[in-house]
């Protein structure tokens, strides 16, 4: 047997290390090399929410203060929905009425009168205002309308207008 081996001297033991690491060393050397990442986004064509032009709720010329209840004066609210495109990508499709909340009521769309509100309903139960609904396309859900008015107060006639809009998106 080779006396470098057995040999406990500081110079053989360093020696011995550095030919270790001579001969190992380019197992421990990091080597750097670029990782490119691409791909392509697609977006499914927006839907096109009745034909583009603009949806109207006409509550008509004789609405008595008086009978303003959140019964009377339902209206349908209704528009078309070509979201065909869409669909054939796999995509699910939901609704929201967007718009300013009544300041006597939550969720409920106001108007110029500040003691009068348009509460938004699906298949005839409250819809709140700003909040999502899942379709089952191509069926269109029943929304409708109503006036409601602040509790205790006295409407007085005149004209009133409310805005809202109607946002679709896929899921």
């Amino acid at each position: 047997m080779s006396k470098f081996i057995y040999h406990r001297s500081g110079k053989r033991t360093a020696l011995c290390a550095a030919l270790l690491l001579a001969t190992f060393g380019c197992a421990t050397s990091a080597q750097a090399i670029d990782v490119y990442f691409s791909g392509s986004l697609v977006a499914p064509p927006p839907c096109v929410i009745n034909g583009n032009t603009d949806i109207s709720v006409d509550f008509g010329n004789e609405m008595l203060a008086g009978r303003i209840d959140g019964s009377n004066y339902v209206r349908p609210i209704t528009f078309t929905l070509d979201c065909s495109q869409a669909v054939a990508l796999g995509r699910a499709i939901k609704l929201q009425f967007k718009g300013d909340d009544a300041s006597f009521k939550p969720n409920v769309l106001r108007t110029t009168n500040s003691d009068l509100a348009i509460e938004l309903r699906l298949n005839n139960a409250f819809f709140p205002l700003n909040s999502w609904n899942l379709m089952n396309y191509p069926t269109i859900p029943a929304f409708s309308a109503v006036p409601i008015k602040a509790a205790g107060s006295t409407l007085s006639g005149g004209t009133f207008t409310a805005a809202a809009t109607l946002l679709v998106d896929y899921q």
